[in-house]
């Protein structure tokens, strides 16, 4: 309503002036404060609240907006008493109740004092972040630096929350700290391995930051038949890239990308034995020559480089992406394996079959802009270690990493062994699409840019059946329809998310064809790169879709 202070003077003096007595006056006190507080001129809100608690002491919101007041004043040991007073006035609020939480964070206050509100809290409100973070100060100040009784605390918690990415990292930190490096690996590793923060950037950018640490860097030394640690800190890099390539700058990427080409360099001479290994180490290379495609391209959406400049440099890096195979799930390495074994090929297949599936469909619309010679042309001048040297400054721009040419997985002998002008057929990529849907079937962007990829909103009048089989344990249709629109999510079906998927790609579709981009550049660029096809409303259903199918597959 008011936007400054000028307009609040007046409206004040305009309330002030109808006024007849001390009274009176004080009791336009609270609408007054209201107002200051709103253009943050807090101290003139404190004064004019005061006056108004003289007269009406007993009003519980004005208590609470004192209490907010304060706060915004910094001032957190009076906001504490104003709330508490509102709670002596109003016991039903738990957004207060958690508030005085929140500010005990802020202070030094004694143990007692904490103890009561989390009791408090706890009566009202379930699961509440901010009490686990009071709890978690209160023990630290009882545990005189003995960890156990913290470690407790956060497995007790794990046991109520499993998918609480922040206690987990919480928990290993913790073991850091108190040098247990042989049991934060262990935890590091058995977590990952259940892939539970499959697509949480903090659980891998901690992770990142965890497997540099010296201790566990000199843990690795001292055992370096190890594979599962040097399995999941070469994972943990490839997956901090795959989740920093849309929202991360240029220059974060690349910087990342050069750690994880020199791990790679690094890992090579590894004399690990296990058939796994191989399989794994295949596969993230060719997720190295993925992301180093992906960079080039950001830089040219992103106006650092021409798209005639980067090119046939990142379809180069695609191509090499495509000489590396997805594993065989149903190889002996699978079929032989223990159960971690299995769950970790297969994973590692999906993985495959969506590198291949983003890879292979923009390796497609670039092919369909040039020549037949032009992919065989540039597959062999990548044999020539010019062209390799040329993609390095091109992929690598800083002083630093140019200075570090002579060791780079990406400038060695290996590297563009296996590149040919062979790229996938519609039957291979049709199968990898069935494949990569599953690594992440909550993500409706990824879904819509797959479908794009057979639909065109300009030329075709319907759309294919995509076949994707996401909700198989879901009844075709509903028998209930006849209830009317009032009907629970148990009521959901297959022709449900189907006509949806069908809505909401054409819509995609329809925003699509209104872009305008440089002619020799294909429409839909890697998924990662691209923008949101989708609202947020409709990434919401899709992912409640999802949540009540699994929940019926338990």
């Amino acid at each position: 309503m008011f936007r400054t202070k000028k307009e609040v003077d007046r409206h004040a003096a305009d309330l002030l002036r109808r006024t007849r007595d001390d009274k009176e006056r004080n009791g336009k006190g609270y609408q007054i404060a209201k107002l200051y507080q709103q253009v943050g001129e807090y101290e003139i809100a404190r004064r004019y609240l005061t006056a108004f608690l003289t007269v009406q002491d007993a009003v519980p919101q004005a208590h609470k907006l004192m209490g907010q007041i304060s706060e915004s004043l910094k001032d957190y040991r009076r906001a504490i008493v104003s709330y508490e007073k509102c709670l002596q006035l109003n016991e039903n609020q738990k957004d207060v109740v958690l508030k005085v939480c929140e500010l005990l964070l802020r202070i030094k206050v004694d143990k007692e004092t904490v103890k009561y509100w989390i009791e408090k809290a706890e009566s009202v409100v379930q699961g509440s972040e901010v009490v686990f973070h009071l709890k978690e100060k209160l023990i630290d100040s009882e545990s005189d630096g003995n960890p156990t009784e913290m470690e407790n605390f956060f497995k007790s918690e794990l046991v109520k929350k499993p998918g609480n990415v922040h206690i987990r990292i919480k928990l290993l930190k913790l073991y850091v700290d108190s040098k247990r490096i042989d049991t934060a690996i262990a935890h590091a590793v058995s977590v990952d391995s259940l892939y539970i923060f499959d697509f949480n950037v903090d659980w891998y950018d901690y992770l990142v930051e965890f497997y540099s640490l010296p201790y566990v860097c000199s843990h690795m030394e001292h055992h370096p038949t190890d594979i599962n640690v040097y399995t999941h800190k070469i994972f943990a890099h490839c997956k901090q890239l795959l989740l920093w390539l849309p929202a991360k700058d240029v220059s974060d990427i690349t910087e990342a990308l050069h750690a994880f080409d020199q791990l790679l360099l690094n890992v090579a001479s590894l004399q690990f034995h296990q058939p796994q290994w191989a399989a794994f180490l295949s596969e993230m290379q060719g997720y190295f020559f993925f992301f180093c495609g992906c960079l080039l391209f950001k830089r040219s959406l992103k106006g650092q480089s021409t798209w005639k400049e980067i090119e046939g440099a990142a379809t180069l890096c695609y191509l090499a992406s495509v000489s590396y195979r997805p594993i065989d799930k149903h190889s002996d390495l699978y079929l032989q394996g223990d159960l971690t074994n299995r769950l970790f090929v297969k994973y590692l297949h999906k993985m495959g079959c969506y590198r291949l599936s983003q890879v292979g469909h923009v390796l497609c619309d670039v092919v369909k802009k040039h020549s037949s010679n032009w992919i065989y042309d540039l597959t062999v001048r990548c044999s020539t270690p010019q062209c390799k040297e040329q993609l390095y400054d091109l992929v690598f721009t800083f002083r630093d990493m140019r200075r570090g040419r002579g060791k780079s997985f990406l400038l060695s002998e290996n590297a563009f062994n296996n590149v040919t002008s062979t790229i996938p057929t519609k039957s291979d990529l049709a199968e990898y699409d069935q494949v990569s849907v599953l690594l992440n079937s909550t993500d409706l962007n990824s879904i819509i840019w797959l479908c794009l990829h057979y639909y065109n909103a300009a030329k075709d009048e319907a759309q294919p059946n995509y076949n994707f089989s996401l909700f198989d344990n879901l009844p075709y249709s509903s028998s209930s329809l006849s209830s009317g629109l009032n009907l629970g999510v148990e009521s959901l079906c297959q022709l449900d998310t189907e006509v949806f998927l069908i809505a909401v790609v054409y819509s995609a579709g329809r925003l699509l064809q209104q872009v305008r981009q440089e002619p020799s550049r294909p429409q839909l660029l890697p998924k990662v790169l691209c923008r949101q096809f989708c609202t947020p409303e409709q990434a919401e259903w899709w992912q409640l879709a999802c949540k009540f199918r699994e929940k019926l597959e338990l």
